[in-house]
C-alpha cells in the first residue's frame, strides 16, 4: 500500500517531480509523512508501506529481518508506474528518500531499478546489502549519518552486518567513477565529504553529524545549508542533481 500527497503548486497540465519516501523498521508512510516535512516541498510525495518482516515488525527488503525476495523492488516499480498514470509526472525528476532500513532499501532499489531515480537521499541508513553482480548504482547520492548513532554504528559492525559509513560512501563514489574528493572538516559538529567529476555528472555527498541519535537527522547551518529544515536541505541537493546528464 501507499498514499500520495499533492503539493499546492501542482497543476495537472505541468509535469511535476516526485519523491518516494521509505520509512524505517516498524514504521510506515503515514508515520514518515508526519516527521519528515516532505509535504512542504513542491513535489508529488509518495509514501509506501513495507511488508511485515520476520520478527514481528514491518521491514524493507535487504535487511536480515525482512522477507527474502524482490517483493519491494517490484512493488516500487509497480507503484511508480501507477503514479505516472494517475498524475502529470516528470519522469526525469523522480527521487527517493529513505530513513534507516528505508535508507538501505533506497540504495537497493536504485541498483535494481537503474535510471528510475535521479537522486536518492539516505538518513541513518542501514546498508546490509547493496549492488550485487553486474548491478551498478546510478544518479546522485546524499547520505546523512550521525557519528554517534547507537543503532547503526558509524564505524560499522560485524555483529550487525553493516559497513563503516565512510568506506561505504567512498565505494559508492568509486562505483560512480567520481574523480574529485573534497573534505570539509567539522564545523559546529558537521563534517562533509563531496565526490564530484563522476560519470554522467552525478555527485556523492556524505554529511557526518555529531551528537545526534539514530533517525531523521537535523542539519545545522554550518555547511551553507539553503533551507532551515532537513527536507529542504535534501531538496536543494536534488535540485542540484537536475543539471546532471
Amino acid at each position: 500500500t501507499y498514499h500520495v500527497h499533492i503539493s499546492s503548486t501542482y497543476r495537472p497540465s505541468d509535469r511535476s517531480p516526485v519523491i518516494v519516501n521509505y520509512d524505517g523498521i516498524d514504521g510506515g508512510g503515514i508515520k514518515m509523512e508526519g516527521y519528515s516535512n516532505v509535504d512542504s516541498l513542491p513535489v508529488i510525495a509518495v509514501y509506501p508501506d513495507s511488508l511485515m518482516g520476520t520478527r514481528g515488525f514491518t521491514a524493507w527488503q535487504g535487511a536480515p529481518y525482512s522477507l527474502e525476495g524482490d517483493y519491494h523492488v517490484q512493488f516500487t516499480k509497480d507503484m511508480t508506474t501507477e503514479v505516472n498514470q494517475r498524475y502529470c509526472v516528470d519522469s526525469s525528476k523522480v527521487f527517493a528518500i529513505g530513513m534507516s532500513n528505508g535508507g538501505g532499501f533506497a540504495v537497493i532499489a536504485n541498483c535494481k531499478l537503474p535510471g528510475m531515480f535521479r537522486a536518492i537521499a539516505s538518513l541513518s541508513g542501514a546498508y546490509y546489502t547493496g549492488c550485487t553482480g553486474s548491478e551498478t548504482p546510478s544518479g546522485s547520492l546524499l547520505a546523512l549519518h550521525s557519528a554517534t548513532d547507537p543503532q547503526v554504528p558509524f564505524l560499522g559492525s560485524s555483529t550487525k552486518g553493516v559497513p563503516a559509513v565512510t568506506g561505504w560512501a567512498t565505494k559508492q563514489a568509486k562505483d560512480r567513477q567520481c574523480r574529485i574528493t573534497k573534505h570539509t572538516p567539522s564545523i559546529k559538529g558537521t563534517e562533509q565529504y563531496e565526490w564530484t567529476g563522476c560519470k554522467d555528472d552525478v555527485s556523492v555527498r556524505l554529511v557526518v553529524i555529531q551528537e545526534q541519535p539514530h533517525g531523521w537527522l537535523a542539519i545545522s547551518n554550518a555547511q551553507g545549508v539553503e533551507a532551515s529544515n532537513t527536507a529542504g536541505y535534501i531538496w536543494s541537493f536534488f535540485k542540484g542533481s537536475m543539471s546532471a546528464k
